[in-house]
């Protein structure tokens, strides 16, 4: 662009924009296609072709958010996934596809009535333990059920687990009890 300040290009660049890791578009597309995607309340931009990590003035997909990595600014990473009270249904899988995934909302608000837009989302915990950078999860008002297994210990920089009004069983592991992060 002409009159930038020294050292800015002066035409855009298409090989300097960020473009999204490889394999993470499809973690994302198996998801839509798990958890019932073309009934969800709100999906613009799921199941089309365009970019779920859009640059500046661009829609992506409906409760996507990326980021790039430290030191690594040529890929683009899914960070955060928000899809509460979405009316989200079906079995969660692996989300190791999104291996910097630090912030996942499939819950349902509360406080809001009881509608359509009700997420049950069932399966295991166990989808979360691919996740190691998963700062929170908040998965209340779902249908996952099963013990809360081990492998979440790995999750070394997990702060929040919200799981209240499932169907998980069993004692809250030690390695819950004992971290000085996990609220």
């Amino acid at each position: 662009f002409s009159g930038c300040p020294a050292g800015m290009p002066s035409e855009l660049d298409e090989s300097s924009v960020p473009l999204l890791a490889p394999g993470e578009r499809s973690a994302l597309e198996s998801l839509f296609e798990s958890l019932g995607g073309e009934e969800w309340a709100e999906n613009s931009g799921w199941g089309t072709s365009s970019d779920p990590c859009p640059g500046d003035n661009e829609t992506g997909w409906f409760g996507v958010i990326c980021g790039t990595s430290e030191g690594d600014t040529a890929e683009l990473h899914v960070i955060s996934l928000d899809l509460h009270h979405n009316n989200v249904r079906g079995r969660l899988l692996s989300l190791g596809g999104l291996p910097l995934l630090k912030f996942l909302d499939l819950s349902r608000d509360l406080s809001s009535p009881a509608g359509n837009e009700v997420n049950a989302v069932s399966g295991s915990l166990d989808a979360l333990c691919g996740n190691t950078f998963l700062l929170k999860a908040a998965l209340d008002s779902n249908a996952l059920s099963g013990l809360i297994p081990e492998c979440l210990a790995n999750l070394v920089y997990l702060q929040v687990l919200q799981v209240a009004y499932n169907y998980i069983t069993g004692s809250i592991p030690d390695f819950i009890c004992d971290s000085v992060y996990l609220a």
